[in-house]
């Protein structure tokens, strides 16, 4: 009965189960993120509601993951759902892939009486990746200091940019704190109104703008709970005396994948005093965006279409800062992303502070230890407290990034990468994992 009622639908197949009465069954309230880990459950929990005004009864939820079988969920019955009433339904098959690949995971609904098949169905493209590293949402928001609804969105964003895992990026639209670069960035998403918020660059076109900031935590949340296939490094150094400023942004791959990729960068200031329509005076603004590096596509060209898992690919900017930049309160955000058909994706994003030129040898809680030191370029490195997956980086004496690679640390002693390709001089090495990071000295001497 069940194949007989199948139609296609916009390439998407739905399914309807009888036809006895006037029904429009949807479903709401679900998100897979773009990204899972493999083995792992994903509980398919919906809601299921009607938009016609003769009450639901009889319905079941249904998945399917490309054309595998189809997990029929049990049959549910009601008092009635119409207008805004929805019945909650968990399917009691988790979705789970055992092995790495993408896909299209499909859920519907069934409803004894369904009429209008056409938006039961939601539809998620996914891949499962069984080497990940853990994802940051970027969440770039419209705002201005003319905007008599602002400051809510504003309190909003600000709590949101605290959590790990979320970094809020504040573009300004026509005032004070506005930057070309910034309107220009911004302007790609064809807003008219403040506030507003976008997430990792729209999806794909999927995320549509959104001024609805009291749901903004909700869908970070669930963004969240996915995994991505890419980091991001950032290496910053400022000159305080002539106000040089020099970003480097790294990404490398632990689940490789063939597409477009591009890098880009903005530099945000925290704490700058200034107006906001219905506000105290003195109201501090936070995530101010000051420059966005890469322009609107972000910079091309530095990660291959087919790129090496375990490879870092680099790119870096520079600009001298205007004087009413307070430098202590800047911070650079850089992030990778991936293109189609004219959308994009953030893969992944990460933060850094500006570390003035002439102090990068900051103290930590355990320097490494080179072993020979000076040494000609190949050398043992002694990293005791940091285990796991952990990215290299060589930086030289006026803080550029010269080498880099990806490692894994056991807690011992370990092989350095040959560096007699570097010119003869100090340089400093650092250690970065998830958990920390440690750095040292090492003197290169000539072979």
């Amino acid at each position: 009965m069940r194949d007989t009622l199948r139609s296609l639908v916009t390439g998407t197949v739905m399914i309807a189960a009888g036809l006895l009465s006037a029904q429009n069954a949807y479903l709401t309230n679900y998100y897979l993120p773009r990204f899972i880990r493999t083995n792992t459950d994903n509980t398919i929990a919906v809601r299921v509601r009607n938009l016609s005004s003769t009450p639901l009864t009889t319905f079941r939820v249904d998945w399917r993951w490309n054309n595998d079988v189809v997990n029929e969920g049990p049959w549910q019955s009601t008092t009635g759902i119409t207008g805004n009433q929805y019945w909650p339904y968990t399917h009691p098959v988790p979705f789970n892939r055992p092995t790495a690949g993408a896909g299209v995971l499909k859920i519907w609904v069934v409803g004894m009486g369904e009429t209008n098949p056409a938006n039961d169905t939601l539809t998620f493209p996914v891949t499962a990746i069984a080497s990940w590293v853990e994802k940051t949402v970027l969440l770039d928001a419209w705002t201005a200091t003319w905007c008599p609804n602002c400051p809510p969105a504003n309190s909003t964003t600000n709590l949101l940019d605290a959590q790990e895992g979320v970094i809020v990026a504040k573009h300004h639209a026509v005032d004070e704190y506005s930057t070309g670069t910034s309107s220009t960035y911004f302007g790609q998403y064809n807003v008219t109104y403040t506030p507003a918020g976008v997430m990792d660059q729209g999806e794909y076109g999927l995320y549509a703008p959104n001024p609805s900031y009291d749901l903004w935590e909700a869908q970070l949340t669930e963004r969240q709970q996915g995994v991505s296939p890419a980091g991001v490094l950032i290496d910053a150094t400022v000159n305080p005396w002539t106000r040089e400023l020099s970003i480097t942004v790294s990404a490398g791959f632990e689940y490789a994948f063939n597409g477009e990729f591009t890098l880009n960068a903005y530099l945000l200031e925290d704490d700058v005093p200034g107006n906001q329509q219905n506000a105290p005076a003195n109201y501090v603004h936070q995530q101010v965006v000051r420059e966005v590096f890469g322009g609107v596509q972000g910079q091309g060209g530095v990660v291959p279409a087919s790129p090496i898992a375990g490879t870092l690919y680099s790119t870096n900017w520079s600009r001298v800062l205007p004087v009413e930049w307070n430098i202590a309160n800047l911070r650079v955000v850089g992030f990778i992303s991936h293109r189609q058909n004219g959308t994009a994706y953030t893969l992944n994003a990460a933060e850094g502070a500006l570390l003035p030129v002439g102090i990068a040898e900051a103290a930590t809680t355990s320097p490494l230890r080179f072993m020979p030191n000076p040494t000609e370029g190949v050398f043992q490195m002694q990293v005791p407290d940091l285990v796991g997956k952990a990215y290299l980086l060589v930086h030289a004496s006026d803080g550029r990034l010269v080498a880099s690679r990806s490692l894994v640390l056991s807690g011992g002693v370990i092989d350095v990468a040959d560096l007699t390709g570097l010119a003869p001089g100090t340089y400093r090495v650092t250690v970065r994992t998830t958990e920390g990071e440690r750095s040292g000295t090492v003197v290169l001497t000539a072979r």
